[in-house]
């Protein structure tokens, strides 16, 4: 329980963090690829240790707002440039409402639908070369798995993409844009899963094993299995802790994804 309660107490500090570094983007002058303060101008400013500033980031990251550049810093993307036009108010994200709840169950749904069936063409299409950049991206998830900032998330993405691109197909390619890469991108108060990075990447390097051993029903079961373990961690992380939301939604959300 003690455990239970410090995860929701981190997970509510870093929620915090990350509508104070919205704020930030929103009331500053900070436009489309300009940098963010240092991190140690941020944890000053904010008054928080830097591994809690990084949690955050992380989210930011994972969720296009910022764009993390490792030796460089972090930067406002077009993303965030877009939503600082479009609204006048920052909106909160401690609590998720029942309509969050069900827009990630639905396009959550729609890539446990569509994402194995991307890994079994591309096991079949991919080039060696493409084969080739697909480790050179599980690589770099791996060197950044350890570390508590959005780089890991953005390599995830880049190689959900990528399968995409490899089965040639350009509705693919848009299904992934529009509901993997974005999935979570209103989603902030999911917070920091723990360990989920770990557990993440050794899925991929199973996705990965099968393409290069050219297995399609193993790499369309590998991706099945990421894509349900990971709508299952977001379910039971949210009714961990403690956020405002239904709870037969969530379990209804676990039974489907069992079925």
């Amino acid at each position: 329980i003690g455990v239970m309660n410090n995860n929701i107490r981190k997970s509510s500090l870093t929620h915090e963090v990350i509508n104070e570094i919205i704020n930030i983007i929103y009331n500053t002058p900070i436009k489309e690829g300009e940098r963010l303060p240092s991190e140690r101008k941020l944890c000053e400013t904010l008054n928080v240790s830097r591994s809690t500033l990084r949690s955050a980031i992380k989210h930011l990251a994972y969720n296009q707002i910022i764009k993390i550049k490792p030796g460089s810093g972090h930067f406002v993307t077009q993303e965030a440039d877009y939503l600082r036009k479009q609204s006048k108010q920052v909106s909160q994200y401690k609590k998720l409402s029942l309509s969050d709840i069900q827009e990630f169950k639905n396009r959550m749904e729609i890539r446990i639908i569509i994402e194995p069936k991307i890994a079994r063409i591309a096991t079949t299409s991919a080039t060696n070369r493409e084969i080739k950049k697909l480790q050179e991206i599980v690589n770099r998830m791996e060197s950044y798995v350890e570390e508590s900032s959005g780089v890991y998330y953005q390599e995830d993405n880049n190689f959900h993409l990528f399968l995409a691109q490899i089965t040639g197909n350009n509705h693919f390619v848009e299904i992934v844009q529009n509901y993997c890469v974005q999935v979570e991108h209103h989603l902030f108060a999911f917070g920091s899963i723990p360990d989920w990075e770990k557990e993440s990447l050794k899925q991929h390097k199973k996705i990965l094993y099968a393409i290069q051993n050219r297995e399609e029903k193993e790499a369309e079961s590998a991706m099945f299995e990421h894509i349900n373990e990971s709508l299952i961690k977001n379910a039971e992380y949210v009714y961990r802790s403690d956020i405002n939301i239904n709870e037969t939604l969530l379990n209804h959300s676990i039974k489907n994804t069992e079925d």
